[in-house]
């Protein structure tokens, strides 16, 4: 089974098309997610919500669009079953929703691959 093609907003975050243009143009007319993530869907349990809040929260800015809605369910759903206290985790579930994370940027390894931009500075001292 062949590596998974990353997300053209990552390359993007990480530089990528500066340094390799023509990957860029190999991506043209790619479907793009559009708008924003929004609130919680209202399937998840109390639990499931705040743990999309919090996962939503922790995201690098310009990495989530609407588009990613449904994985993010799935993200949250089973980051908030780690949290229960009353049903034990097992590895292999740790390990999966690890490597759910990871396709967000939340990761050590994939965010130390991403290039955010500074945030702008309202303060304008020429005003």
């Amino acid at each position: 089974m062949g590596r998974p093609r990353t997300p053209t907003n990552v390359l993007d975050a990480r530089g990528a098309f500066e340094t390799h243009p023509d990957r860029r143009k190999a991506r043209e007319g790619e479907a793009v997610g559009d708008g924003e993530i929004g609130n919680a869907p209202r399937t998840l349990s109390k639990a499931g919500k705040k743990a999309w809040r919090y996962l939503v929260g922790q995201c690098p800015e310009g990495v989530l669009t609407g588009a990613d809605r449904a994985a993010m369910e799935l993200v949250a759903g089973a980051y908030a079953e780690i949290w229960n206290k009353e049903k034990p985790i097992t590895i292999p579930h740790r390990q999966t929703v690890f490597a759910m994370l990871g396709k967000f940027g939340l990761t050590p390894s994939e965010r130390a691959g991403l290039i955010v931009d500074a945030p702008e500075d309202d303060d304008d001292d020429f005003e």
